[in-house]
């Protein structure tokens, strides 16, 4: 089953079945990953622990019971999964401070945990792409190997580009923030036809840059961040997880509505440090403005 589908079975299969007790391999079985692969992508996907997220639900779902209608306790923890009253009171407790009894007779204010949804994702044949998130980032340095590409052959040769710098010439960077970031600093040329590919590091200047490698910078700026986890190693971010990627990022700058992709420059972003031997996890941003 592909990370998306895996993923959008676990949530409906959670909300249908909150009064069961879910043994997460039995989950993991139905999708085709492992038990393992299953929490590290629902991890990596909703930054939240699946068994975490199975208890926020069952309880939340509860709260509704206690407060509008009169169940015992014991009824309600039943009704949830839960093989003991007592189980559902320390989880209750655990979570929110209080008891089921004390929510009831002193009007406490609890926030409950909705039902996540695949709304903020799309779904890719590698992978999943995050719908983006607006985020603002200060000055910022990068230096590395620069690379001419054509638009043709820009899927093919910056993969390439940037494997060479990161395996042979990464170590040549002495004043990059952290070791462990790939940047790849895309600027087009000739209206998109052609570009330059820097394919290097964060750096705390545009000092010290090693003969044969370039500097840029990009000043302060508000920028649209996608952000894509697949089931394959950095390495294998060939051109066929491109063209798609790229594809559902200019399907969202066609179709919304509330801010403008400014296309002259992007950069994506890789660390290397949050590879777990399965998933990668690449951010890609792009400058935006608010339309007018």
């Amino acid at each position: 089953m592909k990370i998306y589908n895996a993923v959008k079975f676990i949530l409906e299969f959670i909300e249908t079945n909150l009064d069961k007790k879910f043994c997460i391999a039995c989950l993991a079985k139905e999708t085709g990953l492992s038990a393992i692969h299953l929490q590290r992508v629902f991890m990596m996907t909703f930054n939240v622990p699946l068994v975490k997220y199975i208890r926020l639900r069952k309880l939340s779902a509860s709260l509704k019971k206690l407060a509008f209608y009169d169940y015992r306790i014991i009824d309600i923890a039943g009704e949830y999964g839960f093989e003991h009253e007592q189980s559902y009171i320390r989880a209750f407790k655990r979570e929110f401070g209080i008891t089921p009894g004390q929510f009831k007779t002193t009007g406490a204010i609890i926030k409950t945990t909705p039902p996540f949804t695949m709304d903020v994702f799309i779904d890719t044949s590698d992978g999943i792409l995050f719908t983006p998130d607006l985020v603002i980032i200060p000055e910022m340095f990068v230096i590395g190997d620069v690379n001419h590409i054509t638009r043709e052959e820009s899927v093919v040769k910056a993969p390439r580009v940037a494997r060479e710098f990161w395996d042979t010439n990464r170590c040549k960077v002495k004043n990059a923030i952290d070791e462990n970031v790939y940047i790849g600093l895309t600027r087009l040329l000739n209206e998109g036809r052609d570009s330059v590919y820097l394919s290097g590091m964060q750096t705390s200047s545009m000092k010290d840059v090693p003969d044969g490698m370039a500097a840029d910078r990009l000043p302060p700026s508000e920028y649209l961040r996608f952000c894509y986890i697949g089931k394959h190693h950095y390495y294998d971010l060939n051109q066929n997880v491109m063209k798609e990627m790229y594809k559902a990022i200019d399907r969202y700058a066609r179709e919304n509505k509330a801010h403008l992709v400014e296309g002259a420059v992007y950069f994506e972003r890789i660390d290397g440090a949050k590879y777990d031997g399965t998933y990668c996890y690449l951010e890609w941003f792009t400058p935006v403005s608010a339309k007018p």
